[in-house]
């Protein structure tokens, strides 16, 4: 059995988990957690889906807007180059200061749902990521790049041919990872 993709999974895994990791101690802001749709104030313990992005320049990442899960749908799909950026499933959470004699909403068991790197204007869900960081796809980039590697910029095209979808097939995982909120029984 060949054991090279659980070693590339594991490499992007941990790039996930530790998305996840500064995610899972981000709050909501000061005051309630309240949904940029329809400004329904979200209680301790309901789900929610987060958008969270972090600047090249910066260390952790800031949740940009919360949305309620009747409306998980309606998280723009415009991404930034030179930003980090998530979308992230999860429940609210709230954490007190006792000496501050203050609390704030957070994100409680965050899901990474989609991914936009930095150098990137798309979006990928978790499975497609997966795919895009495997050592393959890194030779062809370092071969495109040219950055020290032997590697020929034709051949890097080719392998690059036969290891994605042809470019009319991709598209940003926005549209797939709505779907998942159907699973819990919300059925018309």
């Amino acid at each position: 059995m060949d054991n090279s993709n659980s070693t590339d999974e594991k490499l992007t895994d941990k790039s996930i988990i530790k998305d996840i990791n500064q995610i899972d101690c981000v709050g909501f802001g000061e005051g309630a957690a309240i949904c940029q749709v329809c400004g329904t104030e979200l209680r301790e313990g309901e789900p929610v889906i987060a958008y969270a992005f972090r600047p090249v320049s910066e260390p952790g990442f800031e949740i940009g807007s919360i949305f309620c899960k009747e409306y998980e749908n309606e998280i723009p799909n415009l991404w930034t180059r030179g930003v980090r950026e998530l979308v992230v499933r999860g429940r609210v959470g709230m954490v007190t200061d006792a000496a501050e004699q203050a609390s704030w909403p957070v994100l409680l068991d965050p899901e990474l749902v989609v991914v936009s790197p930095a150098c990137a204007v798309e979006a990928y869900s978790l499975e497609e990521w997966r795919e895009l960081q495997t050592p393959a796809a890194e030779e062809i980039r370092a071969a495109v790049n040219n950055d020290g590697t032997d590697g020929d910029v034709d051949e890097a095209v080719a392998g690059l041919n036969e290891l994605v979808e042809p470019a009319t097939a991709l598209r940003p995982a926005v549209e797939q990872w709505g779907r998942g909120g159907d699973e819990e029984g919300d059925s018309a």
